[in-house]
């Protein structure tokens, strides 16, 4: 199997560090991911965790990778 990262996306999420994920289809932060899975797990937020989400999506988010291509070779 070979792998080909053409060119990355470079639109921005907000975040100071964003991370290419090649099989991500929109943009989205660690924050969002930390709610999202409190949400299923039935865990209501309170105010501290909405600042404390908007604080990692501000550090830390994710973005859909463009161009790549994934090969398999038999």
């Amino acid at each position: 199997m070979r792998i080909n990262f053409d060119s990355p996306d470079d639109s921005d999420t907000g975040a100071r560090v964003s991370i290419p994920v090649p099989f991500l289809g929109q943009s989205v932060g660690v924050g969002q991911l930390v709610h999202r899975l409190t949400d299923r797990l039935g865990i209501h937020q309170c105010g501290g965790c909405q600042e404390r989400e908007q604080q990692l999506n501000r550090l830390l988010g994710f973005r859909p990778m463009s161009g790549v291509r994934v090969r398999w070779d038999d």
